[in-house]
C-alpha cells in the first residue's frame, strides 16, 4: 500500500441572503430616535424634573416624619422642630436626570447599531427608569433622616457627601448591570462557555 498526498477541494456551501436589511436598520434607527429625543428633553427640562423630584420627595416623606413636608419648585421643606424648617434643593448634581439620560442614550445606541431584540431596550429603559429614580429618592431620604438625626452640620454633610454618593453610585451600577441582562447582553467568553463553544 502506498501512501499518496490526497487535496481536498474546498466545497463552498449555499448561503442564504437575508432580505430586508437596510430596510431593517432603517426601522432600528427610527425605533431609537425616541429615545434619543428622550435624553435630549431630560436635558432640556432638567429644571421640570427637578421640581417634580422635590415634590415626590415632600409626598413620601410626609408619611415618615412628624410633621408634613411641603415643596415648592426643586424645593422641598422638612420641618427639624416645630420652629425650624430645612429647605432642601434638588440641584443638577442630585437629580435623577444626570444617570438617566446618558442610559438612554446608550439604549438608543445599542438598539440602533446591534440586533439585540427590539423590544429588550424599552423594557430596559423602563426597569432602569424606575429603579434609578427610587434609587435618587431613598438618596435624598437618607441625606434627610440623617439631617434631623444628626444635625444640620454633622448629619448633611454625612448624609450628602459621603452615603448618598455611595448610594447613587451603587444606584447607577445597578441599573447598569440591569439594562445589559435585560437586553442580554454578555461577554463573549460567557457567551461562548453557555454555547459550548471553545474560543478561539
Amino acid at each position: 500500500m502506498t501512501a499518496q498526498p490526497y487535496h481536498e477541494t474546498p466545497i463552498a456551501l449555499p448561503t442564504r441572503r437575508r432580505r430586508g436589511g437596510r430596510g431593517v436598520r432603517v426601522a432600528r434607527l427610527v425605533l431609537a430616535t425616541p429615545l434619543l429625543f428622550a435624553a435630549l428633553a431630560l436635558v432640556v427640562l432638567h429644571a421640570d424634573v427637578r421640581a417634580l423630584e422635590a415634590r415626590i420627595a415632600a409626598q413620601w416623606m410626609s408619611w415618615t416624619l412628624p410633621e408634613a413636608a411641603t415643596s415648592f419648585g426643586d424645593v422641598f421643606y422638612v420641618h427639624l422642630a416645630h420652629d425650624h424648617v430645612v429647605a432642601f434643593q434638588v440641584t443638577a448634581e442630585c437629580t435623577s436626570v444626570i444617570l438617566i439620560a446618558p442610559l438612554l442614550a446608550f439604549a438608543a445606541v445599542v438598539l440602533g447599531a446591534t440586533r439585540v431584540d427590539v423590544i429588550r431596550p424599552f423594557l430596559a429603559v423602563a426597569a432602569m427608569v424606575v429603579l434609578t429614580t427610587v434609587v435618587n429618592q431613598l438618596r435624598l431620604g437618607v441625606i434627610v433622616w440623617m439631617t434631623t438625626g444628626l444635625g444640620l452640620g454633622v448629619g448633611y454633610d454625612l448624609g450628602h457627601r459621603l452615603v448618598g454618593s455611595v448610594i447613587g453610585i451603587a444606584g447607577f451600577v445597578a441599573a447598569v448591570t440591569v439594562m445589559l441582562m435585560i437586553m442580554g447582553m454578555r461577554r463573549a467568553g460567557a457567551r461562548g462557555e453557555s454555547s459550548g463553544e471553545a474560543p478561539s
